[in-house]
């Protein structure tokens, strides 16, 4: 299964598909500001804290209700946020086929996994949205648990690029 996750991965790893993942980055990082200016600055969103509560949650939402701007997030966590995970996930995953070769293939199954935790943690948060009702959610501590895990997993992506890159800079065959 894994190998053929890798050759899969592998087949795509060109330089427009990944000029293409780094551009559909860069207008969903564009999008993001804009999000943040209609959602007020003060407004942290519940994707880039480390942790949250369901009372944190439901802080968030009644703050951007009185706003007028929970629609917009919910919207957003299932447009532009659906796009920015897929991207990074799949240029991680390339990066990582290419750096560290079929040898390891089992690397690329973490940035997908960071890719299928946002995934969930954005359709979670857009059914949180949704459907707040003034208090507190339960279903906020599944949001939680997978921001973590898109955290850690995203980290730990971005360190095996790092080290690859370094590794075939001053480890050269």
């Amino acid at each position: 299964m894994v190998n053929k996750i890798y050759t899969s991965i592998e087949r795509k790893a060109t330089w427009p598909v990944a000029a293409l993942l780094v551009l559909v980055m860069l207008v969903a990082n564009q999008g993001f500001s804009w999000r943040k200016d209609q959602l007020g600055q003060q407004n942290q969103v519940l994707d880039v804290r480390r942790w949250h509560t369901p009372e944190q949650a439901a802080q968030l939402f009644k703050d951007l209700a009185d706003k007028g701007a929970l629609s917009t997030y919910a919207i957003s966590e299932v447009t532009l946020d659906l796009a920015f995970p897929l991207a990074y996930g799949f240029l991680f995953a390339i990066l990582i086929a290419r750096l560290w070769g079929k040898q390891r293939s089992w690397m690329v199954l973490i940035p997908l996994g960071a890719m299928v935790f946002d995934l969930l943690e954005n359709f979670t948060i857009a059914t949180l949205a949704l459907s707040y009702n003034g208090s507190p959610s339960s279903l906020a501590w599944l949001a939680a648990i997978c921001t973590l895990f898109k955290m850690v997993l995203f980290v730990a992506s971005l360190l095996l690029i790092l080290a690859g890159g370094l590794r075939g800079v001053f480890l050269k065959d």
